[in-house]
């Protein structure tokens, strides 16, 4: 952290594409979540999971629900799943960058930024996520270069 600074955004752990019918049986997860039952939620997600491993939007649902928490080393252990399952997702890994950046792993935040601006060049979030890298890092010069991407 540089004198006090802090990523200004939280990503949500939702997939690239838009208008995604949730699932049926997330229906008490979510409800759970939407009460700030974040625990029943996950627990519940978690049996989702266990059952069906490739359930990626139980994953989502479940990573989001561990970023509440900040209990980002399990959030992370969820999102390389969703990774795994999903290449193509460029959000997937700014939200592994802004994971690593909470950790303080400044090395790892910057790898999963530059795998996102790999996958998909014009996604400002990655960008904003490498200007507070070099911002935290004191590289004042590159954190201005990543602001110029974005605008």
């Amino acid at each position: 952290m540089v004198a006090g600074v802090q990523a200004q955004f939280e990503p949500e752990v939702m997939p690239d594409t838009t208008g995604v019918m949730l699932a049926p049986e997330l229906q008490g997860s979510i409800a759970a979540l939407e009460s700030g039952d974040v625990v029943a939620a996950i627990v519940e997600l978690q049996d989702i999971v266990r059952s069906d491993a490739t359930h990626e939007q139980a994953l989502r649902v479940l990573a989001s629900a561990y970023l509440k928490l900040k209990d980002y080393t399990q959030a992370i252990a969820t999102c390389r799943q969703i990774g795994a399952i999903d290449s193509t997702d460029a959000g997937i890994r700014v939200a592994l960058g802004y994971l690593y950046q909470q950790l303080g792993d400044l090395a790892q935040a910057e790898q999963y930024y530059k795998e996102a601006l790999g996958v998909n060049p014009n996604l400002i979030q990655a960008y904003q996520g490498l200007g507070w890298v070099h911002l935290m890092r004191g590289e004042l010069e590159m954190a201005m270069d990543m602001i110029t991407e974005t605008t």
